[in-house]
């Protein structure tokens, strides 16, 4: 049975739009190279290679779900860090500041997960800072370089 992991519900939603991101995407490439592989497929079923086309078919199939999925995950991996800030913590980061804060949110610390009751709870001029300084003591805590390295 297939498990998904998750620690917020920002990440649950990112897993799911990417599982769905993945079939949405192999179904667009299936459009655009259907000129192509249909001629292919009636010259192979022609010609008695019928079983090749069986295995071409399960090699796109196999492989361009997993390379979707590897896409969408691997270049916005840092997006339920982002949704998270931006709309739970009501504080706003760019991009390049919820790559470094993705580690909170990802599970990579061992499963470890942290509520952030207490940022959420500072006022919002001091909640970016907070967010970051907390980040760097939870590197340090796990081990890992500090994403903002502020003292």
């Amino acid at each position: 049975m297939a498990r998904i992991n998750y620690t917020r519900g920002y990440d649950l939603i990112f897993q799911w739009v990417s599982i769905f991101g993945a079939i949405f995407i192999c179904t667009a490439v299936v459009d655009i190279i259907d000129p192509i592989s249909t001629p292919l497929e009636h010259w192979l079923e022609k010609n008695g290679f019928k079983w090749i086309w069986v295995i071409l078919m399960w090699v796109y199939i196999i492989g361009g779900y997993i390379s979707s999925v590897a896409l969408i995950t691997g270049k916005l991996f840092w997006l339920p860090a982002f949704m998270y800030a931006r709309w739970t913590l009501s504080t706003k980061i760019t991009a390049n500041e919820a790559r470094r804060l993705s580690f909170l949110f990802d599970g990579t610390l061992g499963g470890s997960w942290y509520p952030l009751k207490q940022i959420k709870g500072l006022p919002p001029k001091v909640r970016r800072v907070a967010l970051f300084r907390f980040a760097d003591k939870i590197a340090d805590k796990h081990g890992l370089t500090r994403p903002f390295n502020l003292s």
